[in-house]
């Protein structure tokens, strides 16, 4: 892994100045921003590391090499070229100047796309200047940090812009002193990764993928700790955030049924936190559509269960909703024998051969009952008072058994045909399970 400077010359006469960033930095007397960018991001880097100048034939001649911009007036003097400036600064890192094209048709913008795409390495740290990009550039280098970003795995670390013009036009600044040409530097890294967190949360409310989206929470704890040594509301919101959509996505991924409910009131906290923090404040909506997906969560298991299992259809999920519906029928039904649902085990094996076989073979099921002092004629009568329930339960378990055998049975299902049969299934939950008659489910 190495960190990488990547710049695209200009070529207008640039006149000197001061270029400051918001933490304090500043450098004097300077025409190229590059100058700054460089000094203040790359100072430290070494052999490995590699600082790229973009440019193209005219700025080759105009601003890389020495004197290469004419006298104009007065007040206007040929100048050192960037290349010989970069050397002044005594870096360990290498520099590199690439040729490009204009960018005058789409053949020379797709040209100059491979170019920076292939000066980037797998796992490489970028921090870009955009300052002198010209036309299409801009855009086109940030779609190419998206598309390394997942082929080559790279990171975006630094986003630079020298605001020269917000002194006012270049004629009239150019009488200043140079003392008082003050230029900000604005670092437009939060942009792209407020672009980072829309995607990530875009693919976790699309497939219930939360990789992304608790990999970015991570990079911010590490960065807030790195900046604010010490504690911080924001860092520690932000891993909390992280472990909890972990925790919620990956019990649902591996049906985890008991930690259901838990798990999703803990993740809605989480995310509240997060909006109170300061991470980034444009982050707010995007966490209130993050919220959304579990805001239906209210800690009654039952319902808890039903909404768990939309939630897994909404997200491809679609064997596990089978499964949390067909354990949660068992949930049921073990509560009217007033035991917790999974103790003893053998009970549960006998509540669900109970629920999904003819009520005249239960010999078994009455003996194991009896083994630990259970009475077992409550969920008799209940079952028998329940035979949707019976029915329902039956209706689960043959696409369950399907899905979970990988369709090895003489007449397997078609693999449409699962989700297809979801939302009904869904639906008559809220009216079969026991004291949830005239509840709705999402």
């Amino acid at each position: 892994m190495a960190n990488v400077y990547i710049s695209v010359l200009g070529i207008n006469y640039y006149e000197e100045c001061v270029y400051y960033f918001k933490d304090g930095f500043e450098l004097s007397n300077v025409r190229f921003v590059q100058e700054a960018t460089v000094k203040y991001a790359c100072s430290d880097w070494g052999p490995q590391d590699r600082i790229l100048i973009f440019l193209t034939d005219d700025a080759r001649k105009f601003n890389w090499v020495d004197f290469g911009q004419p006298a104009r007036g007065e007040n206007k003097q040929p100048y050192q070229g960037l290349e010989q400036r970069l050397k002044l600064l005594g870096l360990r890192a290498a520099v590199k100047d690439v040729p490009i094209k204009e960018g005058k048709d789409e053949d020379e913008i797709w040209k100059i796309f491979g170019l920076l795409f292939e000066s980037l390495q797998p796992g490489d740290e970028v921090f870009l200047d955009i300052t002198h990009a010209f036309r299409s550039l801009p855009m086109l280098v940030l779609v190419v940090l998206n598309y390394a970003k997942v082929l080559r795995k790279v990171g975006v670390r630094g986003i630079y812009y020298g605001a020269f013009e917000v002194l006012g036009p270049a004629y009239e600044v150019s009488k200043w002193p140079v003392e008082k040409r003050r230029a900000p530097v604005f670092d437009l890294t939060p942009f792209a990764e407020l672009l980072d967190w829309t995607v990530a949360i875009d693919l976790f409310i699309r497939s219930g993928n939360a990789a992304l989206v608790s990999d970015l929470a991570e990079q911010r704890v590490r960065a807030q700790k790195k900046a604010v040594q010490g504690p911080h509301a924001g860092a520690d919101a932000a891993r909390r955030l992280a472990s909890r959509l972990k925790e919620f996505t990956s019990g649902l991924a591996t049906c985890r049924g008991r930690t259901i409910s838990k798990n999703a009131l803990e993740l809605k906290q989480a995310i509240n936190l997060c909006k109170e923090s300061p991470l980034i404040p444009q982050l707010a909506p995007l966490l209130d559509r993050l919220g959304r997906e579990v805001e239906e969560f209210d800690g009654d298991e039952s319902l808890d269960w039903i909404r768990a299992a939309k939630w897994c259809l909404d997200h491809g999920l679609v064997q596990q909703a089978y499964t949390i519906l067909r354990e949660l029928i068992i949930n049921e039904a073990t509560k009217h024998m007033g035991v917790p649902c999974v103790e003893p085990p053998i009970y549960r094996a006998g509540a669900d051969r109970a629920i999904g076989t003819d009520m005249g073979i239960l010999k078994d099921f009455r003996n194991n009952c009896a083994k630990y002092g259970l009475d077992c004629q409550p969920l008799l009568m209940h079952l028998n008072d329940k035979a949707e329930l019976v029915g329902l339960f039956d209706e689960i378990s043959d696409p369950r058994n399907d899905l979970n055998h990988g369709g090895m049975r003489p007449d397997p299902r078609p693999a449409r045909a699962f989700a297809d049969l979801l939302p009904r299934l869904i639906e008559r939950f809220r009216t079969v399970i026991p004291g949830h008659d005239q509840e709705s489910v999402p």
